[in-house]
């Protein structure tokens, strides 16, 4: 998981440091490898996948470096369960190349090439499109990189990007929701009260000592956390198994749940043609679409001027008809047209059937794409109180969608020719522009249009509820997973406790030693006792020296002690008055 946090800043103003932190660059990045990587990185372009409104991304959307502060911000990762791993100063926003950079440096400390990095970052597809580009050469990165965006965060982006990144749609991420990384900075956004002040290296050490704590208590809690999310997993997947029962019995025709899967993928197939497929008007010099259709607007705006017999709009309706005059003349000028074209022309009606449809299919999909997100946030407005903080925001979100839905559909009616296909309509009505089904948009064949005779919503019900019945089978795999990995760890942790200290010959470090073995045995005991439930093929633990806690440790009486014994098993028992 990645993201930045923009409050954990520093001034200026705060001093310098002339002596390296205490924890050196056990959680931070040296910040002159950080810099020395951003000069050498190009991140400057806009990225090809610009579907969201976060402020994150390239050095075009960043903030500019504020002059009063020193460090804009930390950027980070941290695994699944919230355990801190890497961390860097920003200088700037939240620049691509901030995590590539981190990115690396996760790659480079697993010296492993077979390793896979599962990234989930708010902006995972523009992270993506960046790193295939290749001028940024770090394209081999991606043979070691699945992409993946948080639970919260995906509902800011648009359909398709929801559909291919989201993490329940991801194999191998469970119930993983992605948000680690915002409950990490709700512990070390207070802190900043006093790190802004404080000098480099003194900053950078409180910091790393918050985060060790925090991995600290992460680490301790592992086994509870553990069997809370198992818990909560197989809980999920009895209520998604119970509201897939009850879509399918909703489909007006026999569906299976291999059906579903099915119409995912070819969901996701469908949705990466589209992103690969070259547009209609593909080889036509540009100058020729807007030549066309800028003669396409002159003849219908002189032909509307004819045919009105109201003049109140005459004046406005000569102006521009005298602006798209002089458009074409500029074009005709600037490549040599020596004769303007004619609407019969056999080049010019060809043109003008493939701007055409571009132009149509273009608007409609965008509109389909706001249908679907509509769609999609009355759903989760349903889940929401009135009131609640996400429910507003969900509020708002519904508000601008249905905004540009609207302004879609004027694109649309603006256009001032007719359609010279029979499967355009002339004009659309939000309205009916709402419904993701459609019969326009399923005329068009714009997307994954599932099996025919049952309605898009159900699909669509149907493969989100699945997605997440699946992930929750997958989460308890990867639980019991972790179970065994823990109880290796704790093992492995006693082997080494027991071999240190059969080489000590200090009884201090003997001492320490021992209760060290205790409290792994008494750990290793609790996690036992806690993954027996969901785990019975646990290995034998060790308790030895627990054990010796609580019954005297095993020795060969000596004679003198054999006699103390048989002196005291021959005296008489003790009264209750002797104890007076």
């Amino acid at each position: 998981m990645l993201d930045a946090n923009f409050g954990l800043v520093r001034k200026a103003s705060s001093g310098t440091s002339y002596a390296a932190p205490h924890h050196g660059n056990r959680m931070f990045a040296e910040d002159q490898k950080v810099q020395s990587f951003l000069e050498s990185h190009s991140d400057a372009r806009k990225p090809d996948e610009d579907c969201s409104d976060f402020q994150a991304g390239s050095r075009i959307r960043s903030k500019n470096t504020q002059k009063k502060l020193d460090v804009t911000g930390v950027f980070g990762a941290a695994c699944r369960h919230e355990m801190p791993l890497q961390f860097l100063n920003m200088k700037h926003g939240e620049r691509l190349g901030y995590p590539v950079f981190l990115i690396r440096q996760l790659l480079q400390q697993a010296q492993n090439d077979k390793l896979r990095l599962h990234v989930i970052y708010d902006i995972a597809c523009n992270l993506k499109s960046h790193l295939s580009n290749p001028k940024n050469r770090q394209e081999h990165l991606l043979q070691q990189m699945q992409f993946s965006i948080p639970a919260f965060h995906i509902y800011g982006h648009k359909t398709p990007c929801q559909i291919l990144y989201s993490t329940r749609r991801q194999e191998g991420l469970g119930l993983t929701d992605g948000e680690g990384m915002e409950r990490i900075w709700s512990y070390l956004r207070p802190f900043f009260r006093i790190t802004k002040e404080m000098t480099p290296t003194h900053r950078q050490d409180l910091l790393t000592d918050a985060l060790l704590h925090y991995a600290k208590r992460k680490s301790t809690d592992i086994e509870m956390s553990i069997c809370l999310r198992m818990e909560k997993a197989e809980k999920t997947f009895t209520l998604a198994d119970e509201d897939l029962k009850q879509i399918i019995a909703q489909a007006p025709v026999p569906v299976s749940e291999e059906d579903i899967l099915k119409w995912e993928r070819e969901e996701k197939e469908t949705i990466r043609v589209q992103k690969s497929t070259p547009t209609y008007t593909a080889g036509i010099p540009r100058w020729q679409k807007e030549y066309v259709m800028k003669l396409t607007e002159f003849h219908a705006l002189r032909q509307e001027i004819a045919d009105t017999e109201d003049g109140s709009d005459l004046a406005a309706s000569h102006s521009i008809l005298r602006g798209i005059r002089e458009n074409l003349s500029t074009i005709e000028r600037k490549h040599g047209v020596s004769r303007r074209w004619k609407s019969s022309d056999g080049g010019f009606q060809r043109i003008l059937k493939k701007v055409d449809e571009e132009e149509r299919t273009k608007i409609l999909s965008k509109a389909r794409t706001q249908a679907w997100e509509l769609s999609h946030l009355l759903r989760m407005k349903a889940k929401f109180p009135e009131g609640q903080k996400t429910g507003n925001k969900v509020s708002g979100q519904l508000k601008t969608m249905s905004g540009k839905l609207e302004k879609s559909c004027a694109d649309y009616n603006a256009i001032r020719w007719d359609p010279l296909q029979t499967k355009f309509p002339r004009t659309i009505n939000p309205k009916e522009a709402r419904q993701p089904h459609w019969e326009v948009y399923t005329s068009l064949d714009l997307t994954f249009m599932g099996q025919e005779g049952i309605p898009h919503s159900i699909q669509r019900d149907a493969i989100d509820t699945l997605s997440k019945k699946v992930r929750s089978k997958e989460e308890q795999q990867m639980l019991q997973e972790e179970m065994k990995m823990v109880m290796k760890y704790l093992l492995q942790e006693h082997s080494k406790a027991e071999q240190a200290l059969q080489g000590s010959c200090k009884l201090e470090e003997q001492s320490v030693l021992i209760g060290h073995l205790v409290n792994l045995e008494k750990r290793m005991k609790f996690a036992g006792y806690l993954f027996a439930k969901y785990h019975p093929e646990l290995p034998d633990l060790p308790v030895d020296y627990l054990t010796r806690i609580y019954t005297p440790p095993s020795f060969q009486p000596s004679e003198v002690q054999l006699e103390l014994d048989e002196a005291l098993s021959e005296e008489e028992p003790m009264s209750e008055d002797d104890n007076y």
